[in-house]
């Protein structure tokens, strides 16, 4: 037997119907089917850009009694969508001030008699006289209701927008701190300082708002003792120890310090 009729015999058993390398690509295509089909409900995801969208804004108006504001909320363009990384977000480099006409609505109290009627209080004892309420025709307004006064509301609109840092150089500390615009963050100046705190990083830690080093834990000391920030425990207060020498009784250090007083010298006689 030749060698072209070995290649032909086996490359016939393995193109056979049924054979092995046909159910093997039988199988590839039914799964390259699947995953098209299964893929066909999934839309492409869209990167939303840090753009101005009108965005829901409720206005900063302080509540009054018996009193509506009409409207409590405005569509405003407003610095949306999303930026690289948690680091930044999307801020607003131009903005300009949009005013508002708002309503004060005030509520018609009417008397228990029938609906739409306002009772005026007596005189003297006199029983009072009764009024039908107008109803209100404004669209805004719910019956009972009725338009008082209008006041002016400027609100900020964002004309343009742009990924920034979140923490920006007005919200360091400048005394003790330096901004990096690099990693968006405010350094400690005192940096020394820190690689010591990292040498005892089991009983203190580093606070990067206030740049200082403080102990984990701080308990409350007894009588006779003070809390030692250095060793994080309470120690024994040493108190003739520290005391000046002037400060310590007499008796304490076998001196007298007592000004010498001179004793008159008498002779008999």
């Amino acid at each position: 037997i030749s060698i072209l009729n070995i290649i032909g015999r086996v490359k016939c058993y393995w193109t056979a119907p049924g054979s092995a390398w046909r159910r093997s690509a039988s199988w590839q295509s039914q799964g390259q089917r699947q995953r098209r089909t299964d893929l066909q409900g999934i839309s492409k995801a869209l990167r939303d850009y840090c753009t101005p969208e009108n965005t829901t804004v409720m206005l900063k108006i302080e509540p009054e009694f018996n009193v509506m504001i009409v409207p409590r909320c405005v569509r405003l363009p407003r610095c949306g969508g999303c930026c690289h990384g948690p680091l930044v977000e999307c801020r607003p480099t131009s903005t300009s001030t949009v005013s508002f006409k708002i309503m004060r609505a005030k509520k018609l109290i009417s008397s228990g008699r029938s609906a739409g009627v306002r009772e005026r209080p007596g005189f003297l004892g006199k029983p009072g006289r009764t009024r039908r309420v107008r109803p209100t025709s404004h669209p805004d307004l719910p019956p009972g209701w009725t338009p008082s006064s209008y006041i002016t509301i400027e609100e900020e609109a964002h004309n343009q927008c742009e990924c920034q840092c979140r923490i920006q150089e007005q919200d360091c500390n400048r005394a003790i701190q330096d901004y990096n615009p690099t990693d968006c963050s405010c350094v400690c100046k005192n940096q020394h300082e820190q690689r010591k705190c990292s040498y005892k990083n089991r009983t203190h830690y580093w606070s990067e708002k206030d740049c200082a080093c403080y102990c984990y834990t701080e308990d409350t000391c007894s009588t006779g003792q003070r809390y030692d920030h250095n060793l994080c425990r309470c120690t024994n207060v040493n108190f003739a120890a520290r005391l000046r020498l002037s400060e310590l009784p007499s008796f304490a250090t076998g001196l007298d310090r007592r000004p010498a007083t001179r004793v008159p010298i008498t002779f008999g006689g």
